[in-house]
């Protein structure tokens, strides 16, 4: 039986890749971030959403070492910038 929970978040992740892709992406490119980013740095598109999921687990652990689990706002984030490598995996990125 899946988590009721899993499911809420998957169904908050489509919803904040669709917010947030109006501001990162276009009908070209709904990754048009990490491809300008790659560009900009000269490295493989994959790169600065990697360096971007390690960067707010550094943020995510270092609260959650300080009590402050219930203020982490980062794994949703996570997840996020997780399903679009795998999406620009699957698209050939």
């Amino acid at each position: 039986m899946a988590s009721r929970a899993y499911l809420a978040v998957c169904d908050e992740l489509k919803e904040l890749h669709t917010i947030k892709s109006s501001t990162y992406g276009n009908e070209l490119d709904p990754f048009d971030n990490f491809t300008k980013v790659g560009e900009v740095m000269d490295s493989p598109i994959f790169i600065y959403p990697l360096e971007r999921i390690v960067e707010k687990c550094v943020r995510a652990i270092n609260m959650v070492s300080l009590g402050r689990l219930d203020e982490v706002e980062e794994f949703l984030d996570i997840a996020g910038l997780a399903i679009c490598l795998e999406a620009l995996r699957r698209e050939g990125g």
